[in-house]
């Protein structure tokens, strides 16, 4: 079995995440732990771009959180 191509991991909504959405996103991709930084005392994340590898059960996480996953050859987008 092949492995999955690495993709850039981008938000609708741009580089600034809500905590919420950031909680969420990290329980399906563990690999973004790093990849959020909290904006003061916010409850605002800093998203630095990352790739990541998407299987067939996270795009399943991802539907039951309500997010929407658009999948091209060279990046992932999260809608919400």
């Amino acid at each position: 079995m092949s492995k999955s191509k690495k993709r850039t991991l981008k938000f609708e909504r741009g580089m600034i995440i809500h905590e919420d959405i950031v909680k969420h996103v990290k329980s399906v991709f563990k690999e973004l732990n790093e990849s959020f930084k909290q904006i003061k005392d916010y409850d605002e994340y800093h998203y630095t771009t990352t790739k990541v590898s998407l299987s067939m059960s996270q795009i399943d996480k991802l539907n039951e959180l309500y997010f929407t996953t658009i999948i091209d050859s060279y990046h992932i987008e999260i809608t919400y």
